[in-house]
């Protein structure tokens, strides 16, 4: 029975930035290290998609800049 790897976050993520950068392949990277490309190309997809998130402006900010906006408004108007 073949022994099952766990891969770390780290690891994937090595790869991952290895296909990111080009300097490997999801073919290349998947038969290194006896992976299915169908599992690879879902970490790429999971990274990039994970990664447009964390540049989102979240909710919270942008309405603490438009607080901040309006508060600036109305002192302005009331001087």
């Amino acid at each position: 029975m073949a022994e099952v790897q766990r891969w770390t976050a780290k690891k994937k993520a090595d790869i991952v930035l290895q296909i990111l950068r080009q300097s490997s392949t999801v073919i290349d990277v998947s038969r290194q290290n006896d992976l299915a490309p169908s599992e690879v190309q879902a970490w790429v997809d999971t990274f990039v998609k994970g990664g447009e998130q964390s540049l989102k402006v979240k909710a919270s900010d942008a309405v603490a800049q438009y607080e901040q906006e309006v508060k600036e408004l109305r002192s302005c108007h009331s001087r």
